[in-house]
């Protein structure tokens, strides 16, 4: 962290430290997410990542309105693995349709 803040900037320093542990225990979802969509591209089936896509940028701005708003700081902490885990279970959900 003391790459892009000084070092007396502690507060600064914590909320980043929060920011990326909570980001960094969801990277699993990420993973999953990545394989699952990668996967559906490379079998000729690229609309269902491009709608995923879309939806991960509807639920970012929702996310942002109903969680940053009312949590302020909590709340971006929330929102992307908010949006991978929506994107798994749209990708899930569509996957026996394919």
């Amino acid at each position: 962290m003391t790459l892009f803040v000084n070092k007396n900037e502690l507060h600064i320093i914590s909320l980043g430290v929060q920011y990326i542990s909570f980001t960094s225990f969801c990277y699993f979802i990420l993973g999953i997410n990545f394989i699952v969509r990668f996967v559906l591209t490379g079998v000729g089936e690229s609309s269902v990542p491009l709608g995923v896509g879309i939806l991960e940028i509807i639920v970012r701005c929702l996310g942002t309105y109903f969680l940053v708003y009312p949590l302020g700081f909590q709340g971006m902490i929330y929102i992307n693995p908010l949006c991978w885990g929506t994107s798994i279970l749209l990708v899930v959900c569509l996957y026996p349709y394919l």
